[in-house]
């Protein structure tokens, strides 16, 4: 558990089957590995600080108990898990790097909540699915290359 004034650091960091890794502060530019039947939850007023998500398939990263509505940051996100944003933001791109989620990104969470959102800042790329009852996303730079391929279809 991470609380206070800690920090990830630089380190990478993985949980695996039944395991939790609770953030209650930064997770700083750590990379953060979650398996299969792994839990990494931030709370309270924690971070995802630049932080590299992996979040493979099985695996979740609950947003859902931050306490502020505008959520948080990751330097960016990807696998083949899910991300459960609650009510909350998540805005990811900060590092700069291209990734891939193939996995979901919900509303709720281990404390609910609806209309969470996904948004995209930097000049890496975010590929993701496009899935029913997704979080709503925020992409003020760049749509996503599946909304760019379905727009070009439509001019």
């Amino acid at each position: 558990m991470f609380f206070d004034t800690s920090t990830a650091g630089n380190a990478t960091y993985t949980t695996n089957s039944g395991g939790v890794t609770n953030f209650s502060d930064t997770a700083g530019n750590a990379t953060i590995i979650t398996n299969s039947g792994g839990d990494t939850a931030f709370n309270e007023e924690s971070t995802g600080g630049q932080a590299r998500f992996i979040t493979n398939e099985g695996g979740t990263v609950d947003l859902s108990d931050l306490f502020f509505a505008s959520g948080m940051t990751a330097g960016s996100i990807e696998g083949a898990g899910t991300y459960k944003l609650g009510s909350k933001a998540l805005t990811v791109g900060g590092n700069e790097l291209s990734t891939e989620v193939s996995g979901t990104i919900v509303d709720g969470g281990e404390s609910g909540g609806t209309g969470g959102s996904l948004i995209k800042v930097g000049t890496g790329t975010l590929r993701e699915p496009i899935q029913e009852n997704q979080s709503k996303r925020t992409n003020p730079r760049e749509p996503s290359d599946r909304n760019q391929k379905r727009n070009k279809k439509h001019q």
